[in-house]
Order: structure tokens, then C-alpha cells, then sequence
């Protein structure tokens, strides 16, 4: 078996499930954390609120707005009353819904629960693989993005909302990106948008509800980058029409802009792939290039992340961490050119990224590459449980339920004090219960 042929075809489409995989030798298992675990605990002694907990759909919306752990909530009574028909689904909706809760750890916990086992020799090629990178001298993952960036007016990366890490390095690189031109940010998965956004709120979509994605899209915003939706055509019923349509309209605003503007481009994953394999499913990134009529720069960086794309992807990248591991994103190189770890026309250059490190619990790539600084928030009210920093312009223009947090987590530090990552601003703090009722709250100021 090819090594290119089992990852040929890693094209994850808009807004679909990523996490399919399995389990494998890795040296550092994930599990639930304490404070899910006494999350779960908790829910699972609880009788239903509302009519909200019985319903199939798991969502994180209810009557006020955002609620980030009613899917939680929803999850646990699903169980509980032996509701759950689809295991995988449901397991793959309770990953999403921990990922927007900034639990790392948890999240891959869940998203190993429907990863299939390799077997030896669907194993062999992906260890033949792991060998080529073995081989290939290491590159700094950004300095290459510049480089390449600076001699092409469209830029494609992909980045996934269940993937936070992927967001948070995309922000780190926007300020040089600038520098080379970049003017204009199209984001896949934004809600449709009829001008560039002024700020990001529930009113985008459900998937820039992730504290990570929003940062990221606020971060632009700020710097003077047009941000702009690019999503797909969902009047169209075919997915090739639907992402012809998205070309269409996406190479039309690119076209009306002046020529010495640039455009970076964040799809999901596999939409921005430059090839194809299978002619019933075309990525986006084939009608832009065609469309535009000039080679476009394009960059995948979420199959070699923890858990990947899929079970294949996910071997290999712990099989790479295991044995030489990066600490920083990497570019593989050998014999002059990108390594990848599929076909070569489908991507222009593979990013590696490293395994999560932490910091008082937290992701240190949470900062966003020093644009966000770690700031210690005590446990000021009785019965907190989830320690929120909401911008206060943000929720001083609409109700909190709209907003997006800066940041937010439940899990302490070894010295009990909660860490968030910041950016220089303005921030109310609020502090909610296990039943997402505000206990408490207070204003701060962050100067960095």
C-alpha cells in the first residue's frame, strides 16, 4: 500500500465531523479531566431543567443565547437515559462542545472514542512515511509562510474550529502577513457577511464561537484587515456547485479589490487543496485557481496535529512526536522541497505541528505567539465553576448571551487560581456556577 494513497484522500468538507481515528501508542494518553469528570458528576445526579435536556439535538444555544455547557448538560442526560442513538455522532457533537470549553485534554479523550484500530499492516506505510520525515531537515514553519506569502497575491490555509491551535498559530502569523500586503481575510467558516465585520458575536455563526477562532478574527479586525465571509453556496444542493459558487463569489471580491492588496484565504480542512482524486468532490481551492487564472500559495496544517484528521494521520503524527518531536510548527524539507504526507499537487507545503504543551493547565499556544499574555484570576465568588473574560465594549453593545468570551476555562492550576489568556484591553471577568448561572462578576484592566 502507497503511503500517499491512504491519506490521498483527507478532504474533510464544511462543517463535517473531523474526528475519526484511532486509538495508538502514544506518551501521553489522553483522559477526562478532574473537573469534566466532576462536571459529568454532577449533571449525571441531576433531573432534567427543561424541555431542551430530552431533545435529540445537542446545542449550546438556549433562550438567553450561548450557553457553553448546556451540550454538556445535554450530553450527560443523553446517557443517562440510554437516548444516545448514534454513538459516533454523539461522541464526536460531545468533543465540539469540550473544545469550545478550552479542555484540550478532553477533547482528544473524545475525539479517540470512535478511532478504529490499526491493524500491522495498515500500519507499515505510514511507518515507511514517518521514516521520510525522519530524513528531512526542519524549517520554521512561519519563516517559510513569509517567504512564500510575500510572491503570491491569494494565500489559502486551512485551520479547524475543533482545532483551536491551528487559529491561534494563523493569528501569531497576521501581523508580518501585513506587513507583506495582506489586507483581506476570508473566513469559510463566518456566517454570510454583506460587508467586512466591525466585530464577532454569535450573530457570525456557531462555529466562531470557539474563544480561539474569535480571537483570531478579532485580532484581524483590529490590525485594518477586511474580514469577510466565504462560505459556501448552501442554495446550491451538489457540493461542487456549492463550492464553484464559493469561488465564484470569493474571486469576485478578491478582483474588485486593488491589485496590491493581498488576500489570505482560511478554509476548512481540505477545502483549500489545490487537486483532486475524486471528480464528485472538488475542493474550493481548484475553482479559485481556475477562476482567478494565476497559482495560488496553499497550505494545510491540520493533518499533522494531535488526533489529525483521521486515524491514519493520527498515528503518524505520534509516531513523529514519539520519536523526534518538534516543539514549535515545522516544515519538513528534503531535497529542497516540502515534505508531505499525501499527494504533492494537493498542497503546496504540509505544516507539522507540535503536541500541546502546558502552563498552569492551560495551552501555552493559547497566547497566540506573545499577543496574549497569561494573567492569574482568582476564585472570587462561592460556587464558581467557569471563569469567563468577556470584552466589555462587547457586551456593553450587546447581551452577554450574544458574546464571545476572550477566553475561558474550569480548569485551575496546581495552585488553584484560574490562568486566561489575554490580549491589552478591557474585560469583564464573570463568573458562572455549574448551571451557567452568573454567581458573580468584576471589570478588569489588562496592560501588556
Amino acid at each position: 500500500m502507497n503511503p500517499a494513497y491512504v491519506v490521498k484522500n483527507i478532504t474533510v468538507r464544511l462543517f463535517f465531523i473531523l474526528c475519526v481515528g484511532t486509538l495508538f501508542t502514544n506518551p501521553i494518553q489522553a483522559q477526562e479531566s478532574a473537573e469534566f469528570a466532576a462536571l459529568k458528576k454532577y449533571y449525571t445526579n441531576q433531573p432534567p431543567t427543561n424541555l431542551s435536556d430530552t431533545n435529540w439535538l445537542i446545542s449550546m444555544i438556549d433562550t438567553g443565547g450561548i450557553n457553553y455547557l448546556l451540550p454538556i448538560r445535554q450530553a450527560i442526560h443523553r446517557e443517562k437515559n440510554k437516548a444516545v442513538i448514534d454513538t459516533a455522532t454523539h461522541s464526536d457533537m460531545l468533543a465540539d462542545a469540550i473544545c469550545r470549553l478550552t479542555d484540550y485534554k478532553t477533547t482528544l479523550f473524545y475525539e479517540k472514542q470512535n478511532f478504529q484500530s490499526l491493524s500491522a499492516q495498515e500500519k507499515q506505510p505510514i511507518q515507511q512515511l514517518a521514516n521520510l520525515f525522519e530524513k528531512a531537515t526542519r524549517a520554521d514553519a512561519a519563516a517559510y509562510v513569509y517567504q512564500q506569502a510575500a510572491t503570491h497575491r491569494v494565500t489559502l490555509l486551512n485551520a479547524s474550529y475543533l482545532k483551536p491551535a491551528t487559529y491561534a498559530w494563523i493569528a501569531g502569523l497576521l501581523d508580518s502577513l501585513y506587513q507583506l500586503g495582506y489586507r483581506h481575510l476570508a473566513v469559510e467558516i463566518l456566517g454570510k457577511t454583506v460587508k467586512p465585520l466591525q466585530q464577532i458575536s454569535l450573530r457570525e455563526g456557531i462555529f466562531v464561537t470557539e474563544p480561539v477562532v474569535a480571537a483570531c478574527i478579532r485580532k484581524a479586525i483590529s490590525m485594518g484587515f477586511q474580514v469577510v465571509s466565504c462560505a459556501p453556496d448552501y442554495s446550491q444542493i451538489i457540493p461542487n456547485n456549492a463550492r464553484k459558487m464559493q469561488a465564484v463569489r470569493l474571486g469576485e471580491y478578491i478582483r474588485n479589490q486593488p491589485t496590491q492588496e493581498k488576500c489570505l484565504v482560511i478554509t476548512q480542512p481540505g477545502n483549500n487543496a489545490l487537486a483532486y482524486s475524486d471528480s464528485s468532490d472538488v475542493p474550493m481551492g481548484v475553482y479559485l485557481s481556475a477562476w482567478l487564472q494565476e497559482k495560488l500559495l496553499s497550505i494545510d496544517q491540520c493533518f499533522l496535529t494531535e488526533n489529525s484528521l483521521n486515524e491514519y494521520g493520527a498515528f503518524l503524527h505520534s509516531l513523529l512526536q514519539y520519536k523526534n518531536p518538534v516543539n514549535k510548527p515545522t516544515l519538513p524539507i528534503l531535497d529542497g522541497k516540502p515534505v508531505r504526507a499525501m499527494e504533492e499537487e494537493l498542497y503546496s507545503a504540509m505544516i507539522w505541528h507540535p503536541s500541546t504543551a502546558y502552563q498552569n493547565n492551560r495551552p501555552v499556544w493559547m497566547s497566540m505567539q506573545g499577543w496574549r499574555k497569561e494573567m492569574e484570576i482568582p476564585a472570587a465568588f462561592k460556587n464558581s465553576f467557569l471563569i469567563q473574560a468577556y470584552h466589555l465594549d462587547e457586551i456593553k453593545k450587546l447581551k452577554t448571551g450574544m458574546c464571545i468570551p476572550a477566553d475561558q476555562t474550569y480548569q485551575a492550576a496546581a495552585n488553584g487560581l484560574y490562568y486566561l489568556y489575554l490580549h491589552k484591553g478591557t474585560y469583564r471577568i464573570v463568573y458562572r456556577n455549574k448551571e451557567y448561572t452568573v454567581v458573580g462578576y468584576k471589570d478588569i484592566e489588562v496592560n501588556n
